[in-house]
């Protein structure tokens, strides 16, 4: 049985996000609604080195919303293409640009990866992008 409530929340001081609530075999599933990004956005692209002392570089693009100009997606290459790192960035970037895009602060997001792995080295750029 599927039983559907609808509401709202306040993501910010000027922007209000629908909330669908379902409740599935007994738990609660909540979907936030996004506005859709334009297709065609803004973005810079950042060199990084991880881990630091290795060597191994990387590419990261940050995408940001055109009219806030808040960071909105991330994504990041330069692991062999199509190897277990390559996937593994991948699920993250998207795991991180759903936070972004959901109204995650990028500083916030730095205290939770921290600096031991690459993601935490992501979201430190995408936090001093923001700044």
């Amino acid at each position: 049985m599927i039983r559907q409530r609808i509401g709202r929340t306040r993501v910010n001081d000027t922007e209000d996000r629908l909330i669908i609530e379902e409740v599935r075999n007994g738990m609660i599933v909540a979907q936030i609604s996004q506005p859709p990004l334009p297709t065609r956005r803004p973005g810079i692209t950042v060199d990084l080195t991880w881990p630091p002392e290795s060597g191994n570089r990387y590419h990261l693009c940050i995408g940001v919303h055109p009219e806030t100009m808040r960071p909105a997606e991330v994504f990041l290459s330069g692991a062999r293409a199509g190897s277990e790192m390559d996937h593994l960035l991948d699920d993250c970037c998207i795991a991180v640009s759903k936070l972004l895009l959901a109204g995650a602060d990028p500083s916030e997001l730095v205290e939770t990866f921290g600096n031991r792995s690459i993601m935490g080295a992501v979201v430190a750029e995408v936090a001093a992008f923001h700044v």
